[in-house]
């Protein structure tokens, strides 16, 4: 009877430790899906800086129209 008191005991224990396990397993890949979007923002950012400098340089479009067409504000594309 002991036995199978204790033996059940250990199996709740068990249990209880993966799901705490679990628990920190999915926080922690959530922190890292967060950090890899806004690595990706990022990037996506600085590319669509790099063409609103291309396109400023063309010289055929407008501040305004550079900002709209690429969504970016008006001031970073006036301050290329």
């Amino acid at each position: 009877m002991w036995d199978s008191a204790i033996s059940l005991a250990e199996k709740r224990a068990a249990k209880e430790a993966r799901a705490e396990e679990r628990a920190k397993a999915e926080k922690l890949l959530a922190k890292e899906r967060l950090k890899v979007e806004k690595a990706e923002q990022t990037r996506a950012e600085k590319e669509k800086i790099q063409s609103a400098k291309s396109l400023k340089a063309l010289g055929t479009l407008t501040n305004e129209q550079i900002a709209e067409s690429l969504k970016l504000p008006i001031e970073v594309v006036e301050k290329l």
